[in-house]
């Protein structure tokens, strides 16, 4: 994905809410690779996304026909990766933009809640 996303964009959602709404996954795909674009602000799983994997699977395929053969289980393979990828940028996105207080709040009830399973799993049984 490296060579699709211009350099200084890899953490900018640079899609326009208008266009993400007047966009048809049915008639055809979300982007380009010449103008590849990932909504960070939605889901990994969301149509746009969905649809921006599976551009960059068949440039990919089609970019590396001499390493990788366009198989259903490669296909299958790339798509996965690229989702979990996508997944990350979304997941760097997020906290770009959150904050580094929420961040340490987050973590703090974290382990609140994982105290609080250990000490009611390790209670010893009440005896009569």
């Amino acid at each position: 994905m490296a060579d699709m996303i211009p350099p200084g964009e890899w953490l900018q959602d640079i899609i326009h809410p208008d266009e993400l709404h007047s966009w048809d996954p049915r008639m055809g795909p979300c982007c380009t690779p010449a103008r590849f674009r990932l909504h960070l602000a939605g889901t990994p799983r969301d149509d746009w996304n969905l649809s921006a994997s599976r551009v960059f699977t068949d440039h990919f395929l089609a970019s590396n026909s001499s390493s990788y053969q366009d198989t259903w289980e490669v296909r299958q393979m790339v798509l996965k990766k690229s989702q979990a990828y996508i997944k990350s940028l979304i997941k760097l996105y997020r906290q770009q933009y959150v904050g580094d207080n929420i961040i340490l709040q987050n973590k703090i009830a974290q382990r609140r809640r994982e105290r609080k399973v250990t000490v009611c799993y390790y209670l010893p049984a009440a005896t009569d």
